[in-house]
């Protein structure tokens, strides 16, 4: 998901690391992949009950962008627009 690494850049970046949001005994980067299943997939279980983003409507996304675009921006002073599918696709094509 591009917003994931557009997040984790950014929550980088801003020397935010994963320590500092999750678990201040250890520094760890963020990645696309670790801001995908630290946070995205965690609020999307609590939200929808469900494991697979395959089964979110087009809403629910919006729905828990919002939810952790303000967590991240209220407490860690970190957002980013959530990217259009155009933006999505020439990204996968680089």
């Amino acid at each position: 998901m591009v917003y994931c690494g557009e997040i984790a850049k950014k929550l980088n970046d801003s020397g935010q690391d994963m320590r500092k949001v999750l678990k201040p005994e250890i520094a760890i980067r963020w990645t696309k992949d670790s801001f995908y299943t630290h946070m995205w997939k965690p609020v999307q279980k609590v939200m929808y009950d469900t494991d697979s983003s395959k089964d979110l409507e087009t809403k629910h996304v919006s729905e828990i962008y919002d939810t952790i675009n303000l967590h991240t921006s209220t407490h860690h002073g970190v957002s980013s627009r959530f990217p259009s599918k155009e933006i999505e696709m020439l990204n996968e094509l680089e």
